[in-house]
């Protein structure tokens, strides 16, 4: 029985780029564009903090206000410090006071007590702010790890536009140095959609999309444009034959039935179509190179297997009837 194709067996270290920079470039612009908000938000909570630190002032302003206004009656036109008598402490010490000479004694204890009145209220609004800065940084931070986590499906619009709608939602308002990026991604996008319509589609059992070339220059195109790295590709052995590519949607092995839909197909277009067995070579698309100089849809192979199939008409009736 034929084995499933694991993608293992055909890492490379230097896996050849198939999509386009832009897809990366919108991401880092992203990323840059998070880092440079949370690094906003950070010193935002330093400064917060600096202006908490006041707040802690309250109770000895509180206490000062009181005792003043205690002692008022022993306040004389001119002083400059007050001893009293400390009724918060214990022991009874002497608590000194410093005042202000060009304000009345009254007026000072009014002071003290707006002051300290104010802070509270600072106070109060100053955590919340911290909180909330401290949560944003939470979710920034977190929106930058699925950036770096996300950098393999640089070219998936939808994921993409879902990044945006998550960046606003989250504060970062800045993008439309991304949106631009993304935009261009769109419309290469648009010709790749275009450059699907050139070549045939099927479904496989497992219902993954099957492409097959129409021609030299759709088989160029299909195996040099449309495919990524770790799509699988598949071609007649002895002869030549229609490009197949099956478009690899993050699964670590290719199923069993499909990988003998893309073979069957991959023998229908070609010249070895009515052969009962046949031999079929197949790799990922990363494994496929140019040949230089050579006309659209040749092709060498860095390393691929071959599979011996046995064709089934039964196999290409279901094919055909789920185009």
């Amino acid at each position: 029985m034929t084995e499933g194709i694991n993608k293992n067996k055909f890492a490379s270290n230097k896996e050849r780029p198939r999509a386009t920079d832009d897809g990366l470039s919108f991401l880092n612009d992203l990323k840059k564009t998070a880092e440079k908000k949370l690094k906003k938000e950070k010193k935002r909570i330093v400064n917060l903090q600096g202006d908490l630190t006041e707040c802690d002032s309250i109770p000895l302003i509180r206490k000062t206000a009181e005792l003043l206004k205690a002692n008022l009656k022993q306040i004389k036109r001119g002083m400059k410090s007050i001893a009293v008598d400390d009724f918060f402490s214990n022991k009874n010490d002497k608590f000194i006071i410093e005042l202000d000479c060009s304000r009345p004694a009254r007026e000072q204890v009014n002071r003290l007590f707006k002051k300290a009145k104010k802070l509270e209220k600072s106070e109060d609004k100053l955590n919340t702010q911290i909180e909330l800065a401290n949560d944003r940084i939470k979710n920034i931070s977190e929106f930058i790890s699925k950036i770096e986590i996300i950098s393999d499906e640089k070219n998936n619009l939808e994921l993409l536009d879902k990044l945006l709608v998550e960046a606003k939602e989250i504060g970062i308002t800045t993008v439309s140095k991304c949106s631009s990026t993304k935009q261009g991604i769109s419309k290469k996008q648009s010709v790749v959609d275009s450059l699907m319509k050139s070549v045939r589609k099927f479904k496989s059992y497992d219902d993954l999309d099957i492409f097959v070339g129409k021609s030299n220059r759709d088989n160029d195109i299909l195996s040099f444009r449309i495919a990524k790295g770790n799509d699988w590709w598949f071609h007649i052995a002895p002869c030549a034959g229609s490009h197949v590519l099956v478009k690899n949607d993050g699964r670590d092995s290719l199923p069993q039935e499909t990988m003998l839909d893309a073979a069957s197909l991959a023998v229908y277009y070609s010249k070895m179509r009515g052969a009962t067995q046949t031999d079929v070579h197949y790799t990922q698309a990363k494994n496929v190179r140019r040949i230089k100089g050579a006309p659209p849809g040749k092709v060498r192979l860095e390393r691929n297997k071959t599979l011996r199939i046995r064709i089934e008409e039964n196999r290409y009736d279901r094919i055909f009837a789920k185009k």
